[in-house]
């Protein structure tokens, strides 16, 4: 079956190629929730989205003016978690299995007029091929619920079906830019169609059994952002990037001819990095005095780049990321111990595309979407120590003391990140042509690399896991300085000030 999809699926594009008009190669990559359900009848567990990621290639030909027909694959390294309902701030999360997912969708791009953008909705079907694990996950724990229960819980994981269907309807926003490259957001909804996976779990509450279930069809949410390049019609390719060249200098706030300048700058702000537990008792932040730079950190840079117009640049650059160490144990449901301490640094190294448009005099709105390599320069273990901690008992009652041990392992040297930002530049009223820029970023990792090894000793002997790859929020603000190429060098003439 898998074989004669592919078959097919190869054997019929070429004859929707060569009739039609121009092919992309579209890079892809982002973020995914996968929606498990949960049945239990006590009302511990709910209903959790738990957040991965997915990366992939795909190729889209147009099958007639502004409709493509795109395929391709998807690489998705699936997760699975269970949802208490309880104030704790982080949930249990795991590997469940690795797949790769072939989508068959038609997209629309409707233009807006006068604007180098474009509504994109889609509709299509997405063939998945499941990796399930050597072995099956598993794990057992206790912690005290909201209203004063003590939970003991053994759960069981089961890959039920190697193959799995679904149905995909989402939407995107396009911008096209120079020689018909184009750069999107897209949103999508998966249907799934027959349970790919199952997790009983069998739990005392105040020593009362019960049981509940989670269960998964493919049913998720996913965003990403995709860089599109033209691949096809070589032959005819000068004329369509003279076209484009006409069509983009007939945009609102465009130019055709336009002398392209140089920019530098450098910005700050602070990071939130996002983590992932394996149990919601064993987290990286403690339920209470979180504050809003408690557990934040300090990250720095500068860049470089060109603008190839008044509203189009590229740009790379060099950041500096602080990190720290911290995690808190919270059987109670209250904070047993809080730990935070320095960790080894970071370096991100990214290379950004930023759009702007001007709204009103030197007010800018601003965008950018681009990827970087986050690194370090730290070997074997770091931040090991030996911790006590006090608990209520979940047998007695009573309150009990004991051990905690972590150690914290850089696991990758190297490790991609998708960077999307907005915000807002502002040309400062100065003789130097400074610009002031604020954004929002997220950052989307894809391979962990930090993980911290928490192991208790309350009831038994249990090890958690808080692992690290790159995803976080961040809020930068810095100043960018406009150079341009004069007749006799570098810098002669500075980009005149606009009144």
């Amino acid at each position: 079956m898998k074989k004669r999809f592919f078959l097919i699926l190869l054997a019929a594009w070429p004859f929707v190629a060569g009739a039609q008009k121009i092919t992309y190669l579209n890079l892809e990559g982002g973020s995914q929730w996968s929606l498990i359900k949960a049945a239990d009848p006590g009302a511990y567990f709910e209903d959790a989205a738990v957040k991965s990621t997915l990366a992939g290639v795909t190729l889209g030909q147009e099958v007639a003016t502004d409709l493509f027909l795109i395929t391709g694959v998807y690489y998705q390294p699936y997760k699975e978690g269970i949802d208490l309902v309880d104030d704790r701030p982080h949930q249990s999360r795991w590997a469940a299995y690795e797949s790769f997912l072939v989508p068959v969708r038609l997209e629309l791009r409707i233009p807006y007029p006068g604007y180098p953008v474009s509504f994109q909705p889609r509709i299509g079907y997405v063939f998945g091929l499941m990796r399930a694990p050597e072995v099956a996950v598993t794990d057992a724990s206790f912690l005290w619920t909201p209203d004063g229960q003590a939970l003991v819980y053994d759960l069981q994981q089961e890959v039920i079906d190697g193959n799995f269907h679904m149905l995909e309807i989402g939407a995107g926003v396009g911008l096209r830019f120079s020689g018909f490259w184009q750069a999107s957001l897209q949103f999508s909804y998966l249907r799934g169609f027959g349970e790919t996976l199952q997790t009983t779990l069998a739990y005392e509450a105040d020593g009362s059994p019960g049981s509940a279930s989670l269960s998964s069809n493919g049913n998720g949410l996913y965003t990403s952002l995709s860089v599109g390049v033209p691949v096809s019609n070589v032959w005819n390719y000068h004329s369509r990037r003279k076209r484009a060249r006409i069509e983009n200098g007939a945009y609102v706030g465009k130019s055709t001819d336009r002398e392209g300048e140089f920019y530098v700058g450098a910005e700050g702000g602070s990071l939130w990095r996002t983590f992932f537990s394996t149990s919601p008792a064993v987290g990286p932040r403690p339920m209470n005095d979180r504050g809003l730079f408690r557990y934040a950190n300090l990250h720095t840079g500068l860049y470089a780049g060109y603008m190839f117009n008044d509203n189009l640049g590229l740009d790379l650059g060099a950041i500096y990321q602080r990190s720290s160490t911290f995690y808190a144990l919270m059987f109670d449901h209250a904070d047993n111990l809080v730990y935070k301490t320095a960790a080894p640094l970071y370096l991100e190294i990214p290379l950004r595309l930023r759009y702007r448009h001007k709204v009103h005099n030197h007010l800018y709105a601003s965008l950018y979407g681009g990827a970087s390599v986050l690194t370090h320069f730290s070997t074997g273990t770091y931040g090991t120590g030996d911790l006590p901690f006090t608990y209520t008992d979940p047998v007695g009652g009573s309150p009990a003391t004991a051990g905690s041990s972590h150690a914290g392992t850089r696991t990758r040297q190297f490790s991609p990140v998708l960077r999307l930002g907005a915000g807002v530049e502002y040309e400062l009223p100065l003789d130097l042509p400074l610009i002031a820029t604020c954004h929002v970023v997220y950052l989307n990792g894809f391979l962990p690399t930090d993980d911290l090894v928490v192991t208790t000793t309350a009831l038994a002997t249990e090890s958690n896991s808080i692992s690290y790859n790159g995803s976080g929020w961040s809020l930068d603000v810095g100043v960018r300085l406009p150079l341009r190429f004069g007749k006799k060098g570098i810098c002669e003439d500075l980009p005149e000030k606009t009144n």
